[in-house]
């Protein structure tokens, strides 16, 4: 990974016990843990690969995300309570400020298709500050991915409809906002639809191989 700018990744991973609970009617408690540890796989194995990153801070509590993180050569860091996401973020915000961090990129754990290009697509948007960058969902209501340089530019608001909470965060701050459209980062992880939208891409990822090992994409 390149040490030549100042952009770095937070990555927030919650306690996988609990993940996609969603799917809880198709995969049970133990497959849906390991699908989002596959998934968390496939997106620091692109990270990794970026050309413009200078590196990765994971936050979490969970001590297989931990361990993961550190295999891939993440920076972690541990919440010291049992935070939701928009205060997880803004805890690795402060985090990277206080190392004058220069901008950075929030990435969910649950994009598996997520490629090196589309860090470096993100990250080719930070060239001037302030400035702000956004990636929805695939419905338009979610944030995906964040930029911002300066990192704390806004307070990260997550939850229900945040892709409109942060454009209105940007008007209010005063700064262009960029909102990039990036299918294969659009696509997270929630439901059967994108389960089976996921399984139509190639090459596969480890998420995919996992799926179509637990019977996903056989006429199930």
């Amino acid at each position: 990974m390149s040490k030549a700018t100042g952009i770095w990744a937070i990555l927030p991973i919650k306690s996988l016990h609990c993940a996609k609970q969603r799917l809880r009617k198709l995969l049970t408690a133990e497959q849906r843990r390991s699908l989002m540890l596959s998934s968390t796989e496939d997106v620091l194995k692109a990270l990794n690969k970026s050309e413009q990153l200078s590196g990765i801070l994971l936050i979490s509590k969970d001590s297989a995300a931990l361990a993961l993180g550190h295999e891939y050569g993440a920076e972690v860091l541990v919440p010291t309570s049992d935070e939701g996401q928009s205060d997880a973020i803004n805890r690795a915000v402060e985090f990277l400020r206080a190392r004058d961090v220069a901008a950075t990129i929030t990435i969910p754990g649950d994009a598996p298709l997520l490629t090196a290009d589309d860090i470096d697509s993100v990250c080719a948007t930070l060239q001037s500050r302030p400035s702000l960058t956004l990636v929805s969902n695939l419905d338009g209501t979610g944030s995906n991915c964040i930029a911002a340089s300066p990192p704390d530019l806004i307070r990260y608001q997550f939850g229900h409809d945040s892709f409109t909470r942060h454009q209105s965060a940007a008007r209010d701050a005063g700064v262009a906002l960029a909102v990039l459209n990036l299918p294969r980062l659009e696509l997270d992880i929630d439901t059967e639809a994108d389960i089976e939208a996921l399984l139509r891409h190639r090459p596969r990822t480890a998420t995919q191989h996992f799926l179509l090992a637990a019977g996903f994409g056989a006429g199930r």
